[in-house]
């Protein structure tokens, strides 16, 4: 039956544990990648909001690039961001903020969504962010829109 086959997101971390108490044995790095290439190949995107899902109004979202090491948002400083908090500098930072974007929100942004999210001011920098991303865009000047793509994080 299908659903003894599928796991919720919710439940996996419980059936991963679940899981690991059960097998004693350790996979071997081979097995671990093929574990890896069958999850990948039969992974299936959710065809839901998850604000919608939890009841989340977007407007109750922090806005901002939050610093990964304290939480704080932080500032557009010299082309890069800076943490007032812990004083760490980044130049890639917005990239987890516009993932979350893609997979809260929605797949496109318009320069203006782009600047009310970062909490950027500048049309100019928010346009020169969205350039160097590569993302896919349509449209002209004000009505342009960006198609958002995951983006691989290093911490």
């Amino acid at each position: 039956m299908l659903k003894d086959r599928v796991i919720r997101a919710e439940k996996l971390p419980l059936s991963i544990q679940q899981l690991e108490k059960s097998y004693k044995e350790i996979l071997t790095e081979k097995e671990v990648k093929k574990v890896v290439r069958t999850l990948n190949k039969n992974h299936a995107e959710a065809h839901y909001s998850i604000l919608d899902r939890y009841g989340i109004q977007k407007e109750e979202l922090i806005k901002g690039v939050l610093c990964i090491h304290c939480s704080k948002v932080m500032e557009r400083y010299k082309g890069g961001w800076h943490c007032r908090g812990c004083n760490i500098k980044s130049r890639n930072a917005h990239t987890t903020a516009l993932n979350d974007y893609l997979l809260l929100i929605n797949s496109s942004i318009t320069n203006q969504e782009l600047r009310s999210f970062l909490k950027l001011e500048s049309p100019a920098s928010a346009t020169k962010l969205l350039k160097s991303l590569n993302y896919p865009s349509s449209g002209q000047n004000k009505g342009r829109t960006y198609q958002l793509h995951l983006i691989e994080i290093n911490v």
